[in-house]
């Protein structure tokens, strides 16, 4: 990939893999696309440093994520918690759905 097709959407994360693919493949998929959810959570969490709001009581917007393997289809959602007084944690949940080949 050319470095003019790399682009940055620090509010939605895609992975993308064929349908034959091993259940380490699968896992893989899913671990890359969370890490890749949680890493746009902290540069959100980086920049409301610079915010003139107080950086712990600035608003984080979620991250999508969308893995496809296949026909499957998740829709991953991530976003940031409060843990306590000034710390933080990244949390995600997940949504199943299944194209139609055509």
């Amino acid at each position: 990939m050319d470095k003019k097709h790399r682009v940055c959407f620090p509010w939605v994360v895609v992975e993308v893999k064929h349908e034959r693919v091993s259940p380490d493949e699968e896992k893989k998929c899913y671990l890359q696309a969370a890490n890749a959810a949680s890493t746009c959570l902290s540069m959100h969490e980086q920049l409301c440093k610079h915010s003139p709001v107080e950086p712990y009581e600035a608003h984080i917007p979620p991250v999508v994520a969308l893995t496809f393997i296949g026909p499957e289809v998740k829709l991953w959602i991530a976003y940031t918690d409060r843990d306590g007084d000034e710390t933080r944690s990244h949390v995600s949940d997940h949504f199943v759905a299944h194209r139609e080949r055509l």
